[in-house]
C-alpha cells in the first residue's frame, strides 16, 4: 500500500491521465489497467479518464472504485494533434483536474503540471522504422519532435525502463533527474496468480507469438527460424495472436486471431516457449506475461528484452533465424534448462512485485506537486 493511501480524509488530488490516442489491443492499454487499478486503492486521488469509445469498451478497463470517463474520439490526426495540444488542457481545467498523465507522451497544458509516461521506443530504433517505410518514418519524425516538447516541459517524465530513460535523456535532452524509471510487473485481470511451472496441459512442442504483425515486429526472423524447426521436429506447431488468415501459409503455423488477456494467459499456459523477433519495444509486455506462466522465452538480444528477462532468457542475434531456432532447439531439449530459467524468471517477477512501480508512479506525482 503507497503510504497516505489509507487516510480517506485527507485532501484530493484529482488527477487526468490521458490515453487518446492508445488503442485497445495495444499494451499501452494494459499498462492503462494496471494503472488505473493502482489508482483506484490510493485515497489520495480522483482520477478522470480521457479515453477513446474503443478503449473505454474494452473489458480489462475497470478499476475498483468510481472513475470520471470522458470520451474522446479524435477523427484524423490533425484533431488529435489538437486534442494534445489546446483540447487536454482545456478540458482537464473544465473538469477541475490539477495534474495530467500523458500515457501518448503528447500531452501539454498551459496552467497544470503535466507528467508523462513515455511509451514510444519505436521513435529511437532507426533499424526498426526502415522496416515501416518512408511515410511512417515521416510522420515519426514528427511525433518525436512533439513528443521531445511534451517531454522536456514535463514535470516528471517515467518510463518503463532504463534503456528508455537514457534514450529520453540523450536523445530529448530532458534533464536525468526528471526522468524515472519504473519497470512494470505483470497483473492478471482476474487477480489470478500465474501457473506453476510444472502446470498439468503444457504443450512441450507449442512455440507461440504474442504480438502484431507490423514489420519491425520481424515476423519474417520467427517464421523463417520455425521453418528450420518443423524439418528436424514434424509435429511442432506455432500459434501467432494474429487475425486468421493474416500469416503466409506454413505447415504447423496457425493465426488464432487477436486474443483477449485471459485468453493470452490460457496461451501462455499451454506454450513451451514464447519467442519475441520484434526489433524495437518499450517494455514487451508479452515477455512478462510468458515469465509469469512459467513459459519459456527466446527472445532478439535488444536491451528492452535483456531489462526484461535478464537471465531467465535465452537470446539470439536481431533478424537471425538461424540463431533463433538454435535457441529454441537449445530449450526443447533440455527441460532442466526450462525449469531453471522458469525459476529465475519468477524470482525476477517476485522482485519487482515488491516494489510496487504503479502505486509508486502515483507516490512521484503527489511528491512532485507544486
Amino acid at each position: 500500500m503507497p503510504p497516505s493511501a489509507s487516510d480517506a480524509n485527507q485532501p484530493r488530488l484529482r488527477l487526468a491521465i490521458d490515453a487518446v490516442g492508445v488503442r485497445a489491443d495495444s499494451g499501452g492499454a494494459t499498462v492503462l489497467a494496471d494503472l488505473l487499478r493502482a489508482s483506484a486503492s490510493d485515497a489520495r486521488f480522483e482520477t478522470i479518464l480521457f479515453a477513446s469509445p474503443q478503449l473505454l469498451a474494452c473489458r480489462q478497463m475497470r478499476a475498483d472504485a468510481p472513475l470520471e470517463v470522458e470520451a474522446v474520439a479524435p477523427r484524423n490526426r490533425a484533431q488529435l494533434l489538437w486534442w494534445n495540444l489546446r483540447g487536454l488542457s482545456a478540458r482537464a481545467e473544465r473538469l477541475g483536474a490539477q495534474a495530467i498523465l500523458s500515457l501518448n507522451s503528447l500531452g501539454r497544458a498551459r496552467r497544470l503540471p503535466v507528467f508523462v509516461l513515455f511509451q514510444q521506443q519505436l521513435m529511437f530504433e532507426p533499424a526498426a522504422v526502415a522496416r515501416l517505410g518512408p511515410a511512417f518514418g515521416l510522420r515519426l519524425r514528427l511525433l518525436s519532435r512533439l513528443a521531445r516538447s511534451a517531454c522536456r516541459s514535463a514535470r516528471l517524465v517515467f518510463t518503463q525502463g532504463e534503456h528508455v530513460s537514457r534514450n529520453v535523456v540523450e536523445h530529448f535532452r530532458v534533464a536525468p533527474q526528471c526522468v524515472r524509471s519504473v519497470l512494470p510487473d505483470i497483473t492478471w485481470p482476474d487477480g489470478a496468480a500465474g501457473a506453476a511451472p510444472e502446470l498439468p496441459g503444457r504443450e512441450p512442442l507449442l512455440l507461440a507469438y504474442v504480438g502484431s504483425a507490423q514489420p519491425h515486429k520481424s515476423l519474417d526472423t520467427l517464421l523463417a527460424a520455425f521453418a528450420e524447426l518443423r524439418a528436424d521436429s514434424p509435429e511442432l506447431q506455432l500459434e501467432l495472436t494474429l487475425p486468421r488468415g493474416s500469416v503466409p501459409e506454413q505447415p504447423g503455423a496457425k493465426a488464432v486471431g487477436r486474443l483477449e488477456r485471459r485468453e493470452v494467459r490460457a496461451l501462455l499456459a499451454r506454450a513451451s516457449i514464447l519467442v519475441m523477433p520484434s526489433l524495437a519495444e518499450t517494455v514487451g509486455l508479452p515477455l512478462l506475461e510468458a515469465l509469469d506462466m512459467g513459459c519459456n522465452v527466446v527472445a532478439a538480444d535488444l536491451p528492452y528484452a535483456r531489462e526484461v528477462c535478464g537471465n531467465a532468457a535465452l537470446y539470439f542475434r536481431p533478424g537471425n533465424a538461424r540463431e533463433c531456432a538454435a535457441r529454441a532447439r537449445e530449450l526443447l531439449a533440455d527441460a532442466g534448462l526450462r525449469d531453471r530459467l522458469r525459476e529465475r524468471g519468477r524470482a525476477l517477477l517476485e522482485e519487482r512485485r515488491r516494489r510496487l512501480p504503479y502505486p509508486r508512479l502515483l507516490q512521484e506525482i503527489w511528491q512532485n506537486m507544486p
